[in-house]
């Protein structure tokens, strides 16, 4: 009977049903409860279908049951990736890598040359480049072609500066990938780092020229015009008002509008555009939050407030909902309510870094400048943004504190040169 079940199993799999697996090795496991072939597909079939804290469960068992299991290991490797425990992934990558079997895993293999890149020096490096060489010479058929490649241009042009063969393998990959928009845009982009910006502009154009349908088309022009807003803000928004104008239903040009004009500060044009593109795409939530920070940023606090109250009765516990709750809370006068309601969002994402700084804020205007200044060094500590940094810098300078503002400013001159802010 167990032989019949498994061999069900295994073709329920293959089908790619694994609701209905689980239905079958859920009672085998009653009474087999060692075994690994039901353990091992079992927690593959909960990893299927993204149930993380079942397949933890199971693949935990089963590496305590054998530590040198290496289907647990990978299991336990890839859920603890996906819940962002990196120790605990980086500790079941290295002991599933140690196994022949292990080795031969794309997953492991691959993950096993991040966690060295993240590490390595100096002839290290080259060891590593040497290793993701091999596996490129493999060809597109290999497991993790694509992603090996990017991982190989970046380290060419972050870590060794060889801008030659990362631009190689940038436009390799968009060859390859028959000159797809994903790959037309890290090329492009290659080439503006690095002082070739008519280079991807050419791209770009191409992109565009090649394409044969109109969101196709539209898709390289919001491209093009994110491009060239770097260098030539007006270009730029006249490439997204053509984009607008092949489809005017089409919602990205009215976002890319809407963030090139936030960028320059333009808040009644940015909303303009935000609203004009959520008309269009009202389920976008992330859409709806970015609308209500332009508002909150021009000041329209009190549409901002009835635009949010419509976010939280929808789901009254989103961080981020909460934090522009704690925001308008402040501007309206009322710090304390902004500290209760930050502090919810903090206890359901302990780094979150920009509401540790809003609740400072809050801190600030009622008084409480230590609460602040704890508040701004665990989101200085968090976030790499100069922001946090610079505000801690000025409560240290309110507490008297100036030899410690004074070593955070240093500090922000050192990692953000352009920061001008951290100058005066």
């Amino acid at each position: 009977e167990l032989r019949g079940k498994s061999m069900r199993v295994q073709l329920l799999m293959r089908q790619g049903a694994y609701l209905e697996a689980i239905a079958v090795l859920t009672p085998l496991r009653k009474s087999n409860p060692n075994s690994k072939f039901i353990l091992r597909a079992l927690g593959e079939c909960y990893l299927k279908i993204k149930k993380f804290d079942l397949a933890r469960e199971v693949f935990g068992v089963l590496e305590s049951n054998d530590p040198g299991d290496v289907a647990a290991l990978i299991g336990l490797a890839i859920v603890t990736q996906r819940k962002g425990q990196m120790e605990d992934n980086e500790k079941y990558v290295l002991r599933a890598y140690r196994k022949a079997a292990g080795r031969k895993h794309s997953y492991i293999n691959m993950r096993y040359l991040q966690i060295r890149e993240e590490k390595a020096t100096g002839d290290e490096i080259q060891k590593i480049i040497e290793r993701r060489e091999e596996l490129h010479k493999l060809g597109p058929k290999a497991p993790n072609y694509l992603d090996n490649l990017a991982r190989l241009a970046r380290l060419c042009e972050y870590r060794t500066r060889d801008l030659k063969r990362a631009g190689e393998l940038y436009r390799d990959a968009y060859e390859k990938t028959a000159h797809s928009i994903r790959w037309g845009r890290i090329l492009a982009f290659f080439y503006s780092r690095n002082g070739e910006a008519t280079k991807g502009e050419a791209v770009l154009k191409q992109g565009f020229s090649e394409a044969r349908s109109t969101p196709a088309k539209i898709e390289w022009l919001v491209t093009r015009g994110e491009y060239l807003s770097m260098y030539d803000p007006q270009h730029a928004l006249r490439t997204f008002e053509q984009a607008s104008s092949l489809d005017p239903e089409n919602p990205a040009p009215y976002m890319a509008k809407a963030s090139l004009c936030a960028r320059a500060g333009s808040w009644p044009q940015a909303i303009g555009n935000m609203t004009a593109y959520i008309a269009k795409n009202s389920e976008d939530i992330r859409g709806r939050k970015t609308l209500i920070q332009y508002r909150i940023k021009a000041r329209q606090l009190d549409i901002a407030q009835k635009e949010l109250n419509a976010l939280l009765d929808r789901d009254p516990t989103d961080a981020q909902s909460l934090l522009l709750q704690a925001v308008l809370f402040k501007l309206r006068g009322s710090p304390a309510k902004a500290v209760t309601v930050a502090t919810q969002a903090i206890e359901k994402h302990p780094e979150f870094a920009a509401a540790l700084s809003v609740r400072a804020g809050a801190y600030v205007v009622m008084g409480e400048l230590e609460m602040a200044e704890s508040d701004l060094e665990s989101a200085r500590t968090l976030s790499k943004a100069p922001q946090p940094a610079m505000e801690l810098a000025d409560i240290y300078m309110r507490l008297g504190k100036d030899d410690d503002a004074i070593l955070v400013l240093k500090t922000i001159v050192a990692e953000h040169a352009t920061y001008e802010a951290a100058l005066y």
